[in-house]
């Protein structure tokens, strides 16, 4: 079986930036009037543009199977399935890697369960170095088991 590559997005990274920022700029632009009398039916042309880089942007999410978001407050984590599921690194209590699955422990005892077979080992390495680097030391505990 071949492992299947997952997108790694960091939210607050140069090109969250970049698709952001133009879209500003298309939205701000759109609302100054100037550019309206200027070329007749540009506004609409350019809140088009606006929303459709904002739906590219946040539509990540459902166009990749395996797919993980993360900034400096937490995660978002979606593995071969339609929704992901979000934890913020401070309440994160432990993390338990093995070679089939993803364990996250919550603080209050909720536990969540990825599957994690169909992706590659360099990108198991790199979720274990998201939360090794994110999470604090005095609750952060990654097991890799085989």
């Amino acid at each position: 079986m071949q492992k299947k590559k997952v997108l790694f997005h960091k939210i607050h990274g140069r090109s969250s930036v970049i698709f952001i920022s133009l879209a500003m700029v298309y939205l701000i632009m759109y609302g100054v009037d100037h550019f309206n009398d200027m070329f007749g039916r540009f506004d609409t042309t350019l809140l088009f543009g606006a929303h459709f880089i904002l739906l590219i942007f946040w539509s990540r999410m459902l166009f990749y199977r395996s797919v993980v978001s993360y900034n400096k407050l937490g995660i978002n984590i979606k593995m071969e399935g339609i929704w992901g599921k979000q934890f913020t690194f401070e309440k994160i209590r432990s993390v338990e890697m093995t070679e089939s699955e993803l364990i996250i422990f919550g603080r209050y005892g909720k536990t969540s369960i990825f599957d994690i077979r169909h992706v590659s080992k360099e990108d198991r390495e790199r979720i274990a170095k998201i939360f090794d680097r994110y999470c604090s030391s005095s609750y952060f505990e990654l097991k890799k088991t085989s």
